[in-house]
Parts: structure tokens; C-alpha cells; sequence
């Protein structure tokens, strides 16, 4: 997750304390910071295939390709499944 550019928490910061008076909560972060937002823009990055979803008031969930082997995401988008591949490649079906 990015506010205004900036990296606010990412996913393996699930379930640590960081002097925090509980364990991080990342869903419960998620569904906080996304409750009334809306999403602008879905761009995805050319060679890496790399997610980023854009949402108002300047915060961005980037979703990058975790494995030269396995897929890291899997979005659908109106009538396709856009599914990012090991390695960059983006693999696009008809939902």
C-alpha cells in the first residue's frame, strides 16, 4: 500500500508488532484505508507486468511479480483475465 507515493505497509508486515500495541492487522489496514475509495486506474507495467491499482485520495496498491515461475496475480477486467506470469509476461483469457 502507497500514500502519496510513499510506502505506508506492504503484505509481509502482516502479524508483526513493530512496538505497535497489537500485531499488525493487514486486512484489517486494507479495509480501513480502502472503505469509501474507488478505484481510478489499473495500469499494468510494461516488462515486469507488475500491478498497480490506483485509488482515490493518492493511494496505490502495487502488486509485484513475486516469482520467475509462478503466476502472482490473477485480475478481471470487464470480459478478460489478465493473470501475471512468472517472469514479466501477462497471460490475458476471456472471463
Amino acid at each position: 500500500m502507497l500514500k502519496n507515493h510513499k510506502i505506508k505497509y506492504v503484505s509481509l508486515d502482516d502479524g508483526h508488532q513493530f512496538g505497535l500495541p497489537k500485531p499488525f492487522n493487514l486486512r484489517e489496514a486494507l479495509i480501513e484505508d480502502l472503505n469509501g475509495k474507488s478505484l481510478q486506474e489499473v495500469i499494468i507495467k510494461e516488462n515486469t507486468s507488475d500491478l498497480l491499482l490506483k485509488f482515490n485520495n493518492d493511494l496505490e496498491i502495487e502488486v509485484f511479480i513475486s516469482s520467475g515461475g509462478y503466476e502472482s496475480y490473477s485480475l478481471v477486467i470487464e470480459e478478460n483475465q489478465y493473470i501475471g506470469m512468472g517472469g514479466g509476461e501477462i497471460a490475458i483469457f476471456p472471463a
